[in-house]
């Protein structure tokens, strides 16, 4: 089946699978959010921890191959996910973060762009990915994109690293930089559970679902 012409990408590595898709640009609350961290992507990367081996485990199906990190960042997930042998496409709105994410993890394809402009093919992907990004996005819009890009069956996978704030000093940490409870969703909890320290399985949902 013909596909519209690959549109042009700044910052990118590879381009496999680019087709004129995807809907309008994000809100520009949104937008700015997503590039907020740009100015500081050295320091992000150095104090960000990774994800739990067990929770990456379950976010990827086994028969994945091809695998979208959306709001990849500098690469604390897309790094495992590459570590499994799985072609990967990081995508961040920021090119900064993902100037970082090209060192560290040089595996890794990478495109700027938004999680409501995924900007790829439809049903390119067997499982999209976002670690402690979906917060930022509209996840209408985002779930949206997420569906079209996915193969039928895909996975959109989600997870979060939040602070146990049944520990006393995480606790007080919290009071200071902000409890993990309310975690920065605007209106809502996220549809998924969140992949803690407590090692809680993150969500995902297959296309159409």
């Amino acid at each position: 089946m013909a596909t519209d012409p690959p549109r042009e990408q700044p910052d990118s590595r590879g381009s496999a699978g680019l087709s004129d898709a995807g809907g309008a640009a994000a809100p520009s609350t949104h937008r700015a959010a997503g590039r907020s961290f740009s100015a500081a992507a050295e320091f992000y990367d150095s104090v960000r921890p990774g994800y739990p081996e067990g929770a990456v485990d379950w976010m990827v199906p086994t028969s994945a191959r091809r695998v979208l990190d959306l709001g990849a960042g500098t690469g604390k997930l897309t790094s495992a996910l590459v570590a499994r042998g799985l072609d990967v496409l990081a995508v961040d709105p920021s090119a900064e973060m993902l100037a970082v994410l090209d060192r560290v993890v040089p595996e890794a394809r990478t495109l700027v762009g938004e999680a409501e402009a995924i900007p790829v093919a439809d049903a390119s992907v067997d499982a999209v990915t976002a670690a402690q990004a979906w917060h930022w996005v509209d996840p209408e819009r985002a779930g949206a994109e997420a569906a079209r890009v996915l193969v039928p069956g895909g996975r959109l996978a989600l997870v979060w690293n939040i602070r146990d704030e049944r520990v006393d000093w995480l606790r007080r940490l919290g009071e200071i930089a902000g409890s993990e409870r309310s975690y920065r969703i605007s209106g809502s909890n996220p549809s998924s559970a969140r992949c803690s320290s407590r090692s809680r399985a993150p969500a995902s949902s297959g296309r159409g679902s």
